[in-house]
């Protein structure tokens, strides 16, 4: 179902996101987790990294709230993954498969996704960054942050 595919897309590009991109840390660590995933985000596509247009900002600080996210990335964070795997919702992500065949951002201050879509870029861009991290020098950051990663997870 569009519904579980979605909750595990989205932990796995948060759990990417800190295995590769946890370095350097914002200064704020409650971003930290955020910035991961919108690292992350952008390589699964360069739109989700993208600002969005004024009147996306000013339909969805109506439809939604007063925060507004700097990008897609940040919108999918905290209104649709964090939503999803803590209250069983999203806000401000839909997912059709009829009314688009990627992802629509629409002035009305909502993002259309297809789930198919979704899930094939999630596990291309993870096959690209795993092959980059085979690939990498041993004192590259990507290394360093998977090793981290794996270190504390052992521990």
């Amino acid at each position: 179902s569009p519904f579980s595919v979605s909750i595990m897309v989205m932990s796995g590009i948060g759990t990417l996101g800190e295995i590769f991109y946890s370095n350097p840390s914002p200064a704020d660590s409650r971003d930290k987790n955020r910035e991961a995933f919108c690292r992350f985000c952008a390589r699964v596509d360069q739109r989700f990294a993208r600002p969005h247009s004024v009147a996306f900002r000013k339909a969805f600080a109506q439809r939604w709230s007063t925060v507004r996210p700097d990008s897609i990335s940040g919108v999918l964070y905290t209104y649709f993954r964090n939503s999803l795997i803590h209250g069983y919702y999203g806000r401000g992500v839909f997912l059709t498969g009829k009314s688009t065949q990627d992802i629509l951002v629409r002035d009305d201050g909502t993002v259309l996704i297809h789930p198919r879509w979704l899930v094939e870029k999630f596990i291309a861009a993870t096959k690209v960054q795993i092959e980059e991290l085979r690939e990498s020098p041993p004192d590259s950051g990507i290394r360093r942050n998977a090793l981290e990663y794996l270190d504390r997870l052992l521990a």
